[in-house]
């Protein structure tokens, strides 16, 4: 009897854990849009489809009492094991009952070294300082810095404004002990990524007054939360539904850190939250006017805010704090900011809220590095942190150049990607010529310093003698018939037809000069 309750227990739970990967791959597949120019859109559909699986059994167990969300989800993420770096020394500290990890380069130095203070993203409910290990590990490394992790309380027992007074506790204190670290006071910087980032630029304008602590000399903001007033800027529209940041989960973080009721979403969207005065005393930096146009091509489309909601206004006029939307704070506060670096990224729902934080460092005189990127990255890529002294491997960034700069595609095949095009490819391609067994043929071409697979065209072969027939057929072909469907278009150079017989107009000859035989074997693919 034991036995059969056991075997009904299991084959139900199975049946529910394939009902619930069923319906939220599909569900995936049917809501998330993924961008066209993304490079690896089936990895992103995985890395989404997985995150929303999480999420999903995390709701589960939610309504069922088990645990939260958050909690079942950073539970799991935590279980990944952390990749040891040889060249980074890393200790678990507490400052008081705040938890941190500290990185430390093994190579020793003279002087005092740079000191990056890093706060973790993941919207006030998921992350923590095991998901940003990597990150913290290749800026230790690749920047010669201290680098201190600071861990904060979270969603559900701790809600605003614990995230901020943990990190400005862990900061502090780290502040005031640089001698023990070996850090240099004039070189601290502060760093994070979304609700992380939004904590950086908080710190910076608290400590802007403080003479008893050493000056922040520079800011780095990665897509990082601003503001959390407006949810009708072009980004909010036109990326709602893109992968692992979607609107629904965006509301879900905004209601949990701040400790408001969802009820409240539709009155957020439609812009009633907040009055009309409201709005019209920080339109000047929270307008669309202020995003640049390019920026609302594609599916924006303004829309004018309802009537206040009088009863959504009390509730929820705890975002009109600096604490949450530091991106409203006095310009005598702003204007006096240390520099800073700013990251987003195209297709991100938060892309808006940097660019408005650039412009208004940008109207008051700070100056700023803004590293806007057109193609989304993961998250956890380890050159996708820009930062001094930082240079990622050069294969991504030919890759992004490749992307970016608008080379057609078949002039962009280097020797370590093989081409998948193969109808490019000629017999005179360069991919046999590597040790130069024709040295009659072109000179390689370049870009960025990687060889490129030479491709041949008509001005690489100059007719050396009077014009033949050669050709002659496809040319009257062309010009009599009528015109073929929209395909592919040989070059009449490349055509590949019989030879036409011996004649007055025909010569026993090429008009393209044909290598001499070739020293090794022709490879079959």
């Amino acid at each position: 009897m034991l036995i059969s309750f056991l075997l009904l227990l299991l084959a139900t739970v199975c049946v529910a854990f394939v009902g619930v990967g069923l319906w939220v791959f599909g569900n995936h597949f049917l809501t998330t849009d993924i961008p066209a120019a993304i490079s690896h859109p089936m990895r992103l559909r995985v890395l989404n489809g997985f995150f929303q699986l999480l999420i999903t059994w995390g709701m589960i167990f939610e309504k069922l009492r088990i645990c939260s969300m958050p909690q079942f989800v950073r539970f799991i993420h935590d279980l990944l094991p952390l990749r040891k770096h040889p060249d980074v020394v890393v200790k678990d500290l507490r400052f008081g009952t705040i938890p941190v990890k500290l990185y430390q380069p093994k190579a020793s130095t003279s002087g005092l070294r740079p000191g990056i203070v890093f706060y973790h993203g993941g919207g006030g409910i998921l992350g923590s300082l095991k998901t940003h290990h990597g990150i913290c590990c290749n800026l230790c490394k690749k920047s010669d810095a201290v680098v201190l992790a600071v861990g904060y309380r979270m969603v559900p027992k701790h809600r605003f404004p614990v995230v901020v007074k943990d990190c400005m506790v862990g900061t502090i204190h780290f502040l005031k002990s640089l001698n023990t670290y070996g850090v240099d006071p004039a070189r601290i910087i502060v760093c994070g990524d979304s609700v992380g980032g939004a904590v950086a630029t908080i710190l910076c304008q608290k400590f802007v007054d403080r003479s008893d602590l050493p000056k922040i000399r520079a800011q780095i903001l990665i897509y990082s939360t601003v503001q959390s007033m407006d949810f009708q800027s072009p980004s909010y529209q036109q990326n709602k539904n893109m992968p692992l940041l979607s609107q629904n989960l965006a509301f879900y973080c905004w209601c949990s850190y701040l400790d408001i009721s969802p009820s409240w979403r539709s009155a957020a969207l439609k812009g009633a939250h907040l009055p009309a005065e409201v709005w019209e005393k920080y339109r000047k930096w929270l307008g669309a006017e202020n995003i640049p146009d390019r920026f609302k091509k594609r599916g924006y489309l303004p829309v004018s805010r309802e009537p206040l909601n009088e009863a959504a206004y009390l509730e929820t006029n705890i975002i009109l704090d600096v604490m949450n939307s530091p991106l409203i704070a006095d310009d005598e506060v702003v204007s006096r900011l240390p520099e800073a670096c700013i990251v987003s990224c195209e297709y991100d729902i938060l892309r808006d809220e940097s660019l408005l934080y650039k412009k208004r460092l940008e109207d008051l005189g700070v100056r700023f590095t803004k590293a806007t990127e057109k193609h989304p990255q993961t998250v956890y890529r380890n050159e996708y942190v820009p930062f001094p002294g930082h240079r990622p491997d050069q294969i991504s960034k030919w890759y992004s150049k490749r992307r970016v700069e608008g080379l057609p595609y078949k002039h962009l095949i280097t020797h370590h990607q093989e081409p998948s095009q193969r109808y490019l490819i000629s017999t005179y391609d360069d991919h046999y010529n590597r040790h130069h067994y024709h040295p009659g043929l072109p000179e390689l071409r370049t870009w960025n310093r990687h060889q490129l697979l030479w491709l041949p065209e008509k001005a690489d072969f100059p007719l050396l003698g009077p014009p033949t027939n050669y050709g002659l057929y496809e040319q009257l072909k062309q010009k009599w018939l009528p015109p073929p469907e929209a395909t592919l278009r040989e070059s009449i150079y490349t055509s590949s037809y019989p030879r036409p017989p011996a004649g007055a107009l025909s010569r026993r000859e090429h008009a393209i000069p044909v290598p001499p035989p070739r020293l090794q074997p022709v490879p079959h693919f």
